[in-house]
């Protein structure tokens, strides 16, 4: 189980379909620094992989048209 299946809730939909579709991935070959990125099972779309917060990185963001409403 990863680091951030507690945290799934704190994910913003997709800003390019507004699913909620979301996946954390764990980038392979990653053991000492853990890498992990934010994906968009509906779209495809995702967050770069990075070994400190993959939640903050795809939250961090313009906010969208629906969002902003």
């Amino acid at each position: 189980m990863s680091k951030y299946q507690h945290r799934m809730n704190e994910l913003k939909p997709c800003p390019f379909c507004g699913s909620s579709d979301l996946l954390i991935e764990h980038m392979e070959g990653t053991i000492l620094h853990p890498a992990h990125r934010v994906y968009c099972d509906n779209c495809g779309a995702s967050s770069c992989y990075t070994d400190t917060d993959c939640i903050k990185a795809w939250n961090m963001r313009e906010q969208t048209p629906n969002e902003l409403t």
